[in-house]
């Protein structure tokens, strides 16, 4: 429901379902932050941050709990092993960063470019996509890639686009020449 703060669609619903709310909650929640210290000392005492301590939230979902086992599962190894916490947590780091790559990507969309990229998904594309989990995009590009070669050619026509001043680049009309199809 566009134009609604979100509280009078969430008190519509539930009183449409017949819920009747306890309380409201809500905080900020730390969205993944690449170069924030995850490790400090206290005194003698090794201190590693993990979950919303460490900001270990995918920008794209809002998701932090695989992410925040992920992290412990490496401050445990990193502990157990006496390997440092930034080699233990390396691949979370990576899976985070390119979550922050793709909600770069997303911000910059308008919603007839939404509509292209969910219209233009081949079904083998959108099969292939509900056997993966979104917890680890990292393994999953390539295959996403050779199963739609477009959606590179997009996000590469996006980036180029978004480098350059709006005059310069011409980014409406490069978005709008983004072709998809069933035939990639």
């Amino acid at each position: 429901v566009r134009g609604k703060p979100a509280r009078l669609v969430l008190d519509a619903f539930l009183q449409s379902h017949g819920v009747t709310p306890l309380e409201y909650q809500g905080a900020v929640i730390p969205l993944h932050m690449p170069w924030r210290r995850l490790e400090r000392r206290a005194g003698k005492t090794r201190a590693l941050l993990v979950g919303d301590a460490a900001a270990h939230v995918k920008v794209t979902t809002v998701g932090g709990l695989v992410s925040g086992l992920l992290g412990a599962r490496a401050a445990a190894e990193a502990v157990i092993t006496g390997r440092p916490y930034a080699q233990t947590l390396a691949p979370l780091q990576r899976e985070l960063l390119i979550h922050n790559g793709m909600r770069w990507a997303l911000d910059r969309f308008a919603d007839a470019d939404y509509d292209r990229l969910l219209g233009g998904l081949a079904p083998c594309t959108l099969r292939w996509l509900e056997t993966r989990p979104r917890d680890r995009v990292a393994g999953n590009i390539l295959g996403l890639l050779v199963g739609q070669p477009s959606l590179g050619l997009m996000a590469m026509r996006m980036a180029l686009g978004s480098a350059l001043p709006p005059a310069v680049s011409g980014r409406r009309r490069l978005e709008g020449r983004v072709a998809f199809g069933n035939h990639d």
